[in-house]
C-alpha cells in the first residue's frame, strides 16, 4: 500500500475516536466515583454508629408485668427531650397541667381513632412520669388512664 493511500484512509479516524469517548467516559465514572466515595463512607459510618449506640433495653419498661415499649419516639432521650420542652415552653414548668392536658388528649385520640396521636401521647405520658419520678414531683393521677391502659388501647386502634 501506497503511503498516499494509507494516510487518506480515514477507516482508522474512527476507531481512534471510539477509543477517546470511550476513555473520557470510564475517566468521568472513576472521577464520580471518587466525589461520591467519601460522602458514602462518611455516611454509612453516621448509620453504623447510630444503629451501634441504640439503647434497646432503654425503649422499654416494666409496668404490672406488661412489656411496654416506645410507640413514637426511637429513644427514651428524645421522649424525655420532647417533655422538657413542651413542659417548660408551653405548660410553665406545670407537671399536673400537663399530666392533665396528656389525658384529655389521650382519650380525643381514642374517641376518633388515631393510633399515631396516641402513640405519641402515650410515649409523653411516660416521659413525664420519668421526669417527675426523677424531680421528687407528685402529680395527682386519680382517673387518669395508665401507660398501660394506653398501650392497650394502641393496640386496639390498630386491629
Amino acid at each position: 500500500m501506497e503511503i498516499r493511500a494509507f494516510a487518506a484512509d480515514e477507516g482508522g479516524a474512527v476507531t481512534v475516536d471510539w477509543v477517546v469517548l470511550t476513555a473520557a467516559l470510564v475517566g468521568l465514572g472513576l472521577a464520580t466515583v471518587a466525589v461520591v466515595s467519601g460522602g458514602l463512607e462518611n455516611l454509612s459510618t453516621n448509620i453504623s454508629q447510630d444503629l451501634a449506640n441504640i439503647d434497646i433495653a432503654a425503649r422499654w419498661t416494666n409496668e404490672a408485668a406488661v412489656i411496654l415499649g416506645l410507640l413514637y419516639f426511637d429513644t427514651q432521650a428524645a421522649a424525655d427531650q420532647e417533655v422538657a420542652s413542651i413542659l417548660s415552653q408551653v405548660y410553665r414548668d406545670d407537671p399536673q397541667y400537663y399530666y392533665d392536658s396528656i389525658q384529655s388528649t389521650m382519650e380525643a385520640f381514642i374517641e376518633l381513632g388515631q393510633a399515631p396521636g396516641l402513640a405519641y401521647e402515650a410515649d409523653v405520658l411516660a416521659g413525664l412520669e420519668r421526669y417527675t419520678a426523677a424531680n421528687g414531683i407528685e402529680i395527682d393521677t386519680t382517673g387518669g388512664m395508665t401507660l398501660a391502659e394506653a398501650h392497650a388501647a394502641h393496640a386496639l386502634l390498630l386491629e
